[in-house]
């Protein structure tokens, strides 16, 4: 049985009508987005009281990927079993920007079928867009195909391991940090030896547009900072590789919501910055609903500039910001694994240019790129049309395949 061999599912056409319709219906109703988006509330207070979720005394003591706890769940898509598989969850050390202790957590989904392919069963760490700064809209909260669905995996047979790689802090658009969860999540995961994932499992990662980020950065740091981890492939797609490009061109977006989401999340992995410092009142107003909604603050603030939030003349390009956003731009050092990068060009949330800047960065370090550029789709038609053909790819890596390469 080869890896890659082809998973009926739902026609393109009949996927890109439903995300379309979903993302509209996000658009005009008020207060519309994820499940658990319209009463933040209650999902903060059970995050904020739940025992698992806290982090012990000694946690600096602990090395990267160590685990501090784990427990048995049943795994839910929308407020729905998903049928035929196991699950955990693991608490474990991580590191944020600065290199220091912070916990972390992920989602293990195993399917009950027994693996019948060579070697052991191959497992994706999948990123979901999270696209918030509100730490009860992460995934092992709140799993909802908003964004991601680990079962374009599962119906391969594989096991899927979704993080919260916006850590404690809710950090939307901290990539460093996001990409140390990654990988210490990938080695939580191995060392926890459950539903047959261990050393010799062959890992993957995937992501698009906000789950892209960290997913690049686990591939950018995983030479130096987890180089045991054997990954077979990465896939990327409407990766947003520069924030500050990203932000420049969100602002007075439609989807202008999430650049102030992104700021948000910055704020709370860099205090230094100062950007909490630079807000009006109405900024300060933002910045706290910021912190208490998930993807419908693309329904609560569209069209807006930061300049609304702050008296500061082009706050962005201010020095504090300016060197947050800089800290997590991609390019400056090399994956080791393959890389399958796929961006629609008439993306208008997320520019292709600044995507492909850290694709030639990638190619001139030397790692193998297959970049993909669809003339026809953009940000929403991208990932419905084009994801598949990234699953392939990922599986033709696990298959042992040659490594295209058009850097």
């Amino acid at each position: 049985m080869r890896f890659s061999s082809w998973v009926p599912g739902v026609s393109p056409f009949r996927r890109v009508i439903a995300a379309t319709t979903a993302v509209l219906a996000i658009a005009v109703t008020p207060h519309a987005g994820v499940a658990g988006a319209d009463t933040p509330g209650a999902d903060a207070t059970a995050v904020e009281q739940d025992p698992f979720r806290r982090s012990p005394a000694d946690l600096g003591s602990l090395r990267p990927g160590q685990i501090i706890a784990s427990r048995a769940i049943t795994p839910m898509l929308d407020g729905k079993n998903i049928p035929d598989v196991r699950g955990w969850q693991i608490s474990f050390r991580s590191n944020d920007t600065r290199d220091e202790a912070i916990m972390a957590m992920t989602t293990l989904i195993v399917p009950t079928a027994p693996w019948t392919g060579p070697g052991a069963r191959p497992v994706v760490s999948q990123q979901f867009a999270q696209d918030s700064a509100g730490r009860h809209c992460a995934p092992s909260v709140t799993m909802s195909t908003a964004s991601g669905d680990p079962r374009i995996f599962l119906d391969r047979n594989w096991a899927v391991a979704v993080p919260d790689h916006e850590g404690p802090r809710a950090a939307f658009m901290a990539g460093v940090s996001g990409g140390h969860i990654v990988l210490d999540g990938i080695r939580a995961v191995r060392d926890l030896g459950e539903g047959g994932i261990g050393e010799a499992n062959p890992w993957a990662m995937d992501g698009y547009s906000g789950g892209a980020q960290p997913t690049g950065w686990a591939a950018q740091l995983q030479p130096t900072y987890a180089r045991e981890l054997p990954l077979k492939g990465v896939a990327l797609g409407g990766l947003p590789a520069d924030p500050a490009v990203v932000a420049r061109n969100l602002d007075g977006h439609l989807f202008s919501g999430l650049m102030l989401a992104g700021l948000a999340g910055l704020s709370a992995e860099h205090p230094e910055a100062g950007i909490e410092t630079m807000l009006n009142a109405p900024g300060r107003a933002m910045l706290q609903e910021m912190r208490s909604s998930c993807v419908d603050v693309i329904t609560k603030y569209p069209l807006r500039t930061v300049g609304d939030y702050t008296d500061a003349r082009d706050p962005i390009s201010q020095p504090g910001p300016a060197a947050a956003l800089r800290r997590h731009a991609l390019g400056a050092d090399a994956p080791s694994a393959p890389v399958y990068s796929y961006h629609g060009n008439l993306d208008g949330v997320i520019p292709v240019g600044q995507a492909d800047a850290a694709v030639r960065a990638w190619c001139s370090l030397g790692t193998p790129v297959q970049s993909v550029r669809s003339p026809i789709t953009e940000h929403i038609s991208e990932e419905v049309l084009n994801h598949q053909a990234a699953v392939r790819y990922l599986a033709d890596r696990f298959d042992g395949e040659p490594v295209p390469d058009n850097c």
